[in-house]
């Protein structure tokens, strides 16, 4: 799932309005506020993200791929890509004499999933394992949902949609007053 930003046509007609002697400025304008949009995007998805999973700011921005604007394709576009989450990844993840407890979800209670445990590897993971069987090996790694997944959600993308709007339009304009800055 992803974000694209799209200008208003109102504000592109401003901008095109202002900078009509100055060549190529209006893509200029366009594509830095596009950009600079970009990036409190991010931050809106992450936030609201954050308040349905329990889970690290770092964990959410590493799934995130983000094309920014150019002044000759004027188009941003944020999406999350990603594999579920291992539950050692969520915050308080800790080991109890019945299993690993865990809170996935912010709105949720702490869950105990029984026969588990917490396990470093060789490699250094740390992760929440089951046995497969009765012997000791094999295991099995224990997730939960996808950062994706979230994003997708409904109440989520209308969130960052309306911050995002607002956001553009307020850097358009900064972005054209400090062009037309630029030429005084």
């Amino acid at each position: 799932m992803d974000i694209s930003l799209k200008i208003n046509v109102d504000d592109i007609a401003r901008v095109e309005r202002e900078l009509a002697l100055m060549g190529k400025a209006a893509q200029r304008v366009s594509a830095r506020a596009l950009n600079k949009t970009l990036g409190g995007v991010r931050t809106d998805v992450s936030f609201e993200i954050r308040k349905e999973l329990n889970v690290k700011k770092a964990t959410i921005d590493k799934t995130f791929r983000i094309t920014k604007a150019m002044p000759d394709r004027l188009t941003a576009s944020i999406e999350s890509m990603g594999q579920p989450l291992p539950l050692s990844s969520f915050s308080g993840t800790r080991q109890r004499v019945k299993g690993v407890s865990v809170k996935v979800k912010q709105n949720h209670s702490r869950k105990v999933i029984p026969g588990t445990f917490l396990a470093t590897m060789q490699s250094g993971h740390t992760g929440v394992f089951w046995r497969m069987g009765k012997k000791r090996l094999p295991l099995s790694q224990r997730f939960s949902s996808s950062v994706p997944d979230v994003f997708s959600n409904e109440s989520v993308m209308n969130a960052v949609k309306a911050k995002a709007t607002e956001r553009l339009h307020v850097n358009i304009l900064h972005e054209l007053n400090y062009e037309l800055s630029k030429w005084k």
